[in-house]
């Protein structure tokens, strides 16, 4: 069946699953049902049977109809990831296809394979299949550095070992390649690899003791702290002598200032991945649903790494990691207008140090307030999207005037992203839209600012 043909709607539920057209590869046939959106209509219509060949004008024809998007039902998206895998050397070596239109895909892949290995740690297959999903993560990366965030996109607080490997990897893979500039193919599949297999020793270890809601028991967490050490046995055979990714598998749990497992190393005696890996595992598991305790958001998880877990992190990694939390498209300031792009100078940015850090201060505390407590006049969370802006102009000047010899410029630039992280947050708790800013902002905010 042509892109052109008219179709009857679809029944009830929607699909909601995106795939680029440049993802159907021509001489395929994709198992599955696809569907478009038309301009006059929003139900999503059926466009393509399951089993219908793709061919060489196929991406034409889709186009000259004004289809740029397709969607499969979350039912069809098993079938879909088999041909995405099947042709996944060909969708990479697609120049055309925008990386951040293919990410998504590859991060669902790499969580497949790795629940998979997790029930079969000794299977040479698995762990094949692993680092093939490992090297399109990287490759995807390489191309756009905001490929990583875009893998993230769709991430719940749910929590799977399957699902925790796979994110630390995208995150710590992201966070070398843009923060830490490492360019080299080589290396980076190396921190991506250890990364994805950081916790596979886990999988020696009793579900009960991992699933457990109450705090552990001596010999119970004797048990959790040796996963590093079990994960370097299971995986040596496999890696080889990947050198750094035995470390960041053996090293994430080592803490900067001692007292970390299992080797009780410090700082310097840590490899540079292995700590970067003890800052991005320790964020992604916060803002994680665990037995024990709910997922913190982004605000909570860096506000706790920053305040209450002094000596566990290297410093200047957590700093660098914080600012590149800020890259995120999403936390960015979405369409400023040309006129506000100018930045104020870099050197203004130290004197309003004093200045910002009151503003600080008194926001944290007005954001999570119990209405009763707020101050007269403030109308949280509807001045929170003005809010956001103001931060984000102190963002784009700090974000420049900060560099490793200035702790006092990067800090700041930590509870500023953190706090607009926050904000976000208790909008959307509250209904409020991002982008509904009022004209005015209340009385408690232009005492607060």
């Amino acid at each position: 069946m042509s892109a052109t043909a008219e179709m009857a709607p679809q029944s009830t539920t929607a699909p909601t699953v995106e795939v680029h057209p440049r993802i159907l590869r021509p001489a395929t046939f994709p198992d599955f049902p696809l569907y478009a959106r038309a301009d006059d209509c929003e139900a999503p219509r059926r466009v393509r049977e399951a089993g219908e060949p793709v061919y060489a004008n196929t991406w034409d024809k889709l186009d000259r109809d004004g289809i740029d998007l397709l969607y499969v039902h979350e039912s069809d998206q098993a079938d879909c990831l088999d041909y995405v895998e099947e042709n996944l050397e060909s969708i990479l070596g697609d120049e055309e296809l925008p990386p951040e239109q293919f990410a998504p895909w590859v991060c669902r892949l790499t969580r497949r394979a790795m629940q998979a290995l997790l029930t079969d740690t000794r299977s040479f297959g698995s762990y094949e299949r692993v680092r093939t999903m490992v090297e399109a993560i990287v490759r995807t990366i390489g191309r756009s550095p905001d490929a990583a965030w875009h893998m993230m996109d769709g991430r719940t607080t749910a929590h799977s070992l399957h699902r925790h490997s796979t994110d630390v990897c995208v995150l710590l893979t992201g966070f070398a390649a843009r923060a830490l500039k490492v360019r080299d193919r080589a290396l980076l599949t190396q921190v991506a690899m250890g990364a994805v297999l950081h916790d596979v020793g886990k999988a020696a270890i009793a579900p009960e003791i991992l699933a457990k809601p109450a705090a552990l028991s001596r010999r119970e967490f004797a048990q959790v702290k040796k996963h590093p050490q079990r994960g370097i046995d299971l995986c040596k055979p496999f890696l080889g002598r990947a050198r750094i990714a035995h470390s960041i598998i053996s090293q994430h749990h080592e803490d900067a200032g001692g007292g970390g497992y299992p080797d009780g190393r410090v700082a310097e005696t840590i490899g540079l991945f292995g700590r970067a890996a003890r800052v991005v595992d320790a964020y992604d598991a916060m803002t994680s649903d665990r037995p024990y305790r709910p997922a913190l958001d982004s605000f909570g998880a860096v506000r706790v790494m920053v305040n209450e877990m002094r000596g566990r992190f290297d410093r200047s990694l957590l700093r660098r990691f914080i600012r590149h939390l800020g890259s995120a498209p999403n936390l960015r300031h979405e369409a400023p207008p040309p006129v506000e792009a100018a930045r104020p100078p870099v050197e203004a940015a130290r004197p309003k140090v004093t200045q910002l850090r009151s503003i600080l201060d008194a926001l944290s505390k007005t954001v999570d307030a119990p209405a009763a407590e707020r101050p007269v006049g403030a109308a949280f969370p509807h001045d929170l999207p003005i809010l956001v802006s103001e931060l984000d102009k102190w963002r784009s000047t700090l974000a420049d005037a900060t560099t490793e010899t200035d702790p006092v410029l990067a800090d700041m630039l930590a509870r500023l992203v953190s706090l607009r992280d926050h904000a976000l947050s208790v909008m959307r708790s509250h209904g409020v839209d991002p982008k509904g800013a009022a004209a005015q902002p209340s009385e408690g905010l232009r005492r607060a600012g």
